[in-house]
């Protein structure tokens, strides 16, 4: 079946239906309806849009839960793209070589991101929500414009080569929930300057870090016994890194090519460190400085406290922080709040509209009051009014409001109503108002002398030639108007 460019197939059941094709033609924004024929929209298929360079975006209904392989991939002018809270997967490749796609919401409803999902994109940046356990193999691989990526808290494992090759990659936060770096992650972050790996980490394999060249510091806080074959090799620029007492071994050519390696912070004793097996090609290792810490050699890692002494109204409280590799304390004041926070009061004494009233506020952690005054209000506060003496057509009426607070009363004019009208006027009766009798409009008999002097309103019989006045016939009564003198 097809719908504005798009074909859709029904599922065996015949309860649902996925988009199948987008037919080549098709291009700019795109939105997909929720259903078809009282029927859910649910899947995007397999290679859908695959290769429409013409599309630049796409808004996806609340009814779709799955997306299939390569269902965008190719996309090369998609830029905008709306994923619905529905989804729970991202498959293999179905971003790839957006190129375009520089700004993407991933939902929490998102479970799994599956491998090459964005490889290849513009994206600039990303935040993986807690929501996802592991990120795929390959998931971000070749992202030459991502700058930033956030990993929520709840994020657990992190695939072979999921980063590999993002050269502008410069910030990376690593949650404390990862437990597994797997692979070359990190592979070629020519950008990347900087690495902390939490406490989290169990497992670090691969050469995650090879070929970093603007790597200075690497804080390893886990407590890993094995550092694998040319993880951190053609550091170019690596100075300093803070190592584990946990260690037991170092791999081959760990920190081959790492030249500019100055300083080895071990935090534990000179005996521990001699007794860790080093590999071969590691030459920048040797020759480093090595210093045995106690503390942590950067600052301390501090956590975000707990309120260990509660302000008062009247004392400051305390916070105290702890260092997340040491343990090592610090307090911190916390300042008492600048006034009390008072509750929203209890009337105490009810404004008037005449006077002042009071109430009382009372703060809630030290059990202070104060009075406050509650202005009067500007006005009475008037009710809805009473008609006290009714309007006609010919009288205006008055309505009598009285104040709700005092009792006090005020009358107001009401506009008197236009007239009622009767029946239209005719040759003998004029038209009047049927409220009043007022005279709205002359008998039609009556003419008005155009002079304005004389007035005679008088009805010719054509048949008779006689003229009619007030009801009584006369012969051929003609007024004459004298000359004005």
């Amino acid at each position: 079946m097809a719908l504005d460019g798009i074909i859709l197939t029904l599922n065996e059941d015949k309860t649902e239906y996925t988009v199948y094709k987008a037919l080549g033609g098709i291009s700019g924004n795109i939105e997909i309806p929720a259903t078809c024929n009282g029927l859910p929209i649910t899947t995007i298929g397999y290679e859908a849009f695959k290769g429409r360079t013409k599309l630049t975006g796409i808004v996806l209904p609340d009814s779709i839960t799955s997306i299939g392989r390569y269902a965008f991939a190719n996309c090369t002018a998609l830029k905008d793209v709306t994923l619905p809270n529905s989804l729970t997967c991202i498959r293999q490749n179905t971003f790839e070589n957006c190129t375009a796609l520089t700004n993407i919401t991933i939902p929490d409803s998102i479970t799994d991101i599956s491998h090459y999902s964005f490889s290849n994109t513009g994206l600039v940046s990303i935040v993986i929500p807690g929501s996802i356990d592991c990120i795929a193999s390959y998931s971000f691989f070749g992202c030459t414009a991502l700058k930033k990526v956030v990993l929520s808290d709840g994020v657990c494992s992190i695939g072979t080569d999921a980063f590999s090759g993002c050269t502008s990659l410069a910030e990376i936060t690593i949650p404390e929930s990862v437990a597994v770096i797997d692979g070359e992650v990190f592979e070629n972050c020519t950008s990347l300057t900087s690495i902390t790996l939490p406490k989290s980490l169990t497992f670090l394999q691969g050469a995650a870090f090879r070929n970093c060249t603007s790597l200075t510091r690497v804080t390893i806080l886990s407590r890993i016994s094995y550092l694998s074959d040319g993880i951190f090799s053609g550091c170019t620029e690596l100075r300093d890194v803070t190592l584990p007492s946990s260690l037991r071994s170092i791999g081959r050519s760990a920190f081959q090519n790492c030249s500019k390696l100055q300083n080895i912070y071990y935090d534990g004793t000179h005996a521990d460190w001699d007794a860790i097996a080093i590999g071969t090609l590691n030459t920048s290792l040797s020759n480093a400085k090595l210093h045995f810490i106690e503390k942590c050699i950067y600052g301390h890692l501090w956590n975000d406290g707990a309120i260990t002494t509660k302000p008062t109204c009247y004392e400051n409280g305390e916070r105290t922080f702890t260092c997340t590799v040491c343990d090592t304390t610090k307090t911190e004041v916390v300042l008492k709040p600048e006034d009390h926070p008072w509750d929203s009061g209890v009337l105490t004494t009810p404004p008037t509209c005449y006077e002042d009233g009071e109430q009382i506020r009372t703060c809630p952690s030290c059990g202070a009051t104060k009075t406050e005054v509650v202005p009067k209000p500007e006005d009475h506060t008037w009710g809805p009014g009473v008609l006290t003496k009714m309007y006609t057509c010919q009288e205006e009426g008055e309505r009598t409001y009285t104040c709700k607070i005092c009792g006090e009363k005020k009358v107001k004019s009401v506009d008197k109503i236009a007239h009622k009208p009767g029946p239209e006027a005719t040759d003998t009766t004029p038209q009047s108002c049927t409220a009043c009798g007022e005279i709205l409009a002359p008998a039609l008999a009556q003419q008005k002398d155009t002079t304005g002097k004389h007035i005679l309103w008088i009805t010719i019989s054509v048949l008779t030639g006689l003229a009619i006045v007030g009801g009584i016939a006369v012969i051929s009564i003609i007024r004459k108007r004298k000359n004005a003198q």
